[in-house]
């Protein structure tokens, strides 16, 4: 793992042979490394474990969050029209409601999409309604699609073997470099979001879905996993 001065950049894609076979190994892709994860692994379902799933022709409550003025829109009524499934690293998903309304300005009928985990969209009949969220709070939930456990290596003072730690982070670039002649090869961006590194960039080349299970997939087979206070818990066996 190499430590890296905080920058921005978009994600970016090097390959010395065909396109077809890039998009088989996308950041969305369960399958974006040569190497098997741990046994257990589940990707993270945005939306939560408890998450309330609506229904087409159901009527519905919904609002949007407009960055230009950090500002929520008011709840207004509509009807959910299609629903559909957005994705992030590892796997990371979301079911996205499709809903038509009828703008309260202009009265013309609208398409908007809603996402149950940015409190875009409520049922009719839940009451009370979430409250508006903070400018920051609200970006912080929308960066959930990013977050990851990242792969550091390590070996302990005084001891030979090699210790898998993963720990909590957010991806900030996902570069796959693809080449006829070499194995295949990730470089990702990621920023530390736990332990004594919060806030640090590193470049790291495995990731897994931030799941309670992954965690415990993990330790089970002998890895350390930082929680979010930081702290480090593993498994009884070394990993291989």
């Amino acid at each position: 793992m190499v430590r890296i001065d905080p920058i921005n950049r978009h994600p970016t894609t090097k390959c010395n042979h065909s396109q077809e076979k890039l998009e088989l190994f996308t950041p969305a892709s369960n399958f974006y490394s040569r190497k098997l994860p741990p046994l257990g692994v589940r990707a993270c379902n945005l939306n939560g474990a408890e998450e309330i799933n609506f229904v087409i022709n159901e009527y519905v409550l919904i609002r949007k969050f407009q960055e230009h003025t950090s500002q929520w829109t008011r709840w207004i009524h509509g009807t959910v029209i299609d629903i559909d499934i957005i994705r992030g690293y590892v796997g990371s998903f979301a079911k996205r409601y499709i809903v038509r309304s009828k703008c309260v300005d202009t009265g013309k009928l609208t398409i908007s999409e809603h996402l149950p985990f940015l409190l875009e969209i409520w049922p009719i009949c839940y009451y009370p309604l979430p409250s508006p969220i903070p400018a920051r709070a609200y970006f912080k939930l929308r960066e959930r699609a990013n977050y990851v456990f990242a792969l550091f290596k390590r070996i302990a003072p005084g001891d030979t073997i090699l210790e898998h730690v993963w720990f909590p982070a957010v991806v900030l670039k996902w570069e796959r470099t693809c080449d006829m002649n070499t194995e295949d090869s990730n470089e990702i961006e990621v920023q530390c979001l736990a332990g004594p590194d919060l806030g640090t960039h590193f470049l790291v080349d495995q990731v897994l879905p931030y799941t309670y299970e992954t965690g415990l997939a993990c330790r089970r087979q002998g890895d350390f996993v930082m929680k979010p206070d930081g702290s480090l818990d593993h498994g009884s066996a070394k990993p291989m």
